[in-house]
């Protein structure tokens, strides 16, 4: 069976109401992993319009986790160090003392877009 075929019997298969393909056969898996086994999954199922997440369920492997779906990675948690504090100086002697990083980032943003 070519790939042109293989789609063509897909169309005809029965979809639920969402569109998704109810079931493929047993004989057509097959004849889709076997183009599956030279050309690559990715390529047959973008020809035959399947993703090929499902052809790794056929075959009872499960697919590999993309970079996106990576497992929880391990962090260290470390104790907050003590707090620098910044001074802010502006025009006409304008002083703010004792900021945090993030307090005084956020006032030059906010200044900034005043002028």
């Amino acid at each position: 069976m070519t790939l042109t075929e293989i789609k063509d019997a897909i169309g005809t298969l029965p979809r639920r109401t969402d569109g998704r393909l109810k079931s493929i056969p047993e004989e057509l898996r097959r004849e889709i992993l076997f183009h599956a086994k030279s050309d690559g999954k990715e390529s047959v199922g973008q020809a035959v319009g399947l993703g090929s997440t499902s052809m790794y369920g056929w075959e009872g492997k499960k697919h590999k986790r993309s970079a996106k779906r990576q497992r929880f990675r391990h962090l260290k948690i470390v104790p907050e160090v003590e707090k620098s504090s910044f001074v802010v100086e502006g025009p006409m002697g304008l002083r703010f003392v004792g900021l945090s990083l993030s307090e005084a980032a956020k006032l030059v943003r906010e200044v900034s877009h005043e002028f």
